[in-house]
């Protein structure tokens, strides 16, 4: 369900490195704002976080006793500028690789990516109604080139080879046990 998604999320805040550009990948409803929202959750976000479809773009102050050295977050959608440019802000934020960015959407921006999460989703078994939708499927990719900075490259690629089938495709769980082993104290 989408409340054991933001439940799940909220346990991947605390392990998230302070720079890293995220990517969401899915159909819509799938979930990608409810991760979002999660992991925001579990940094000490408590306002609302809605999806920045319309607006493109939310800015999170953190609470820095949930994570001690990421003090904000970028939430991006960029749904509504398939086929156009990026937002030359967006494309400043990524170049810096100093912030905790979020993407919805991103296929134009991938080059940027440190972390491509994908969602699926499956019409709820009780119900008619088709947009009635929940999290089937989450599946994540780390991208090494832009994980250099902030893992331990040698103990990343050793995890991604023992716990995928050798593609970068971890699970949910998979993904945990990961960020808890590789990343720089």
């Amino acid at each position: 369900s989408l409340e054991s998604l933001e439940e799940k999320s909220r346990r991947i805040a605390p392990l998230l490195p302070s720079a890293v550009a995220i990517g969401l990948f899915g159909p819509l409803g799938a979930g990608k704002t409810e991760l979002v929202r999660g992991i925001l959750r579990g940094l000490g976000v408590t306002g609302a976080v809605p999806s920045p479809s319309f607006v493109l773009e939310c800015e999170y102050e953190l609470a820095a006793e949930k994570h001690p050295r990421a003090r904000k977050a970028h939430h991006w959608d960029l749904y509504r500028l398939r086929g156009e440019a990026v937002p030359e802000e967006l494309i400043e934020l990524l170049e810096s690789s100093s912030k905790l960015i979020f993407v919805e959407w991103p296929e134009a921006i991938e080059e940027y990516l440190g972390v491509k999460i994908a969602l699926d989703f499956c019409p709820d078994a009780d119900s008619d109604d088709e947009t009635n939708a929940c999290a089937r499927s989450l599946e994540i990719a780390l991208m090494p080139s832009r994980c250099d900075s902030f893992f331990n490259a040698s103990i990343l690629e050793d995890a991604v080879r023992h716990l995928s089938d050798g593609d970068g495709g971890l699970n949910f769980e998979q993904f945990c046990v990961l960020l808890e082993k590789a990343k720089l104290v």
